[in-house]
């Protein structure tokens, strides 16, 4: 297994030299899933988990290290919260457009304020951040793969399914 592991290490290599970087991303995401299967260890984890952040740093726009912390999206949530109650209370020339504005923070930070949430309770390290993603707006999560694997796998299901469930929950409640 760890032949199969290191072939899609090297091919994920091969494509980022390339400037394939989606292909690099699907090859280093594939050694990481036969990595946790077979049981390997926390270096080769590493690696890995290097490689992909230097991947998806490359891929997507990356966000300074400030943005790495559960507080600061926490915070932004409490903000995009007061931004709505204010543009819903006070009526101004472009207070349409500043609630639109608060509607697109209040869900840009609800969705990696609960996958940090989930993180930090399930001990799942994150250790970076990217504004990229399938929608191209989201923050993008980058994980440690040693405290990835190590957590329970419910866990690591809860903190894939948060992030939308409570974007769709969020836009359920803003209508």
């Amino acid at each position: 297994m760890n032949e199969k592991i290191f072939s899609y290490i090297n091919k994920a290599e091969e494509y980022y030299k390339k400037g394939d970087l989606k292909k690099a991303l699907k090859y280093i995401s594939l050694s990481a899933k036969y990595a946790r299967y077979d049981g390997i260890d926390s270096v080769i984890l590493e690696e890995i988990t290097d490689r992909k952040k230097k991947i998806m740093e490359k891929m997507f726009i990356p966000l300074p290290k400030f943005f790495n912390n559960i507080y600061i999206w926490f915070i932004g949530l409490i903000f995009s919260i007061i931004l709505i109650y204010f543009s819903l209370i006070s009526y101004f020339p472009l207070s349409d457009i500043f609630f639109l504005f608060s509607i697109i923070l209040l869900l840009a930070t609800t969705h990696p304020f609960s996958h940090y949430l989930i993180a930090s309770i399930s001990r799942i390290k994150i250790i970076g951040v990217c504004l990229g993603g399938p929608l191209k707006l989201q923050p993008t999560l980058i994980v440690d793969y040693s405290t990835y694997f190590s957590s329970e796998k419910i866990n690591r299901v809860i903190f894939h399914l948060i992030g939308p469930l409570s974007t769709i929950i969020t836009s359920m409640a803003l209508m």
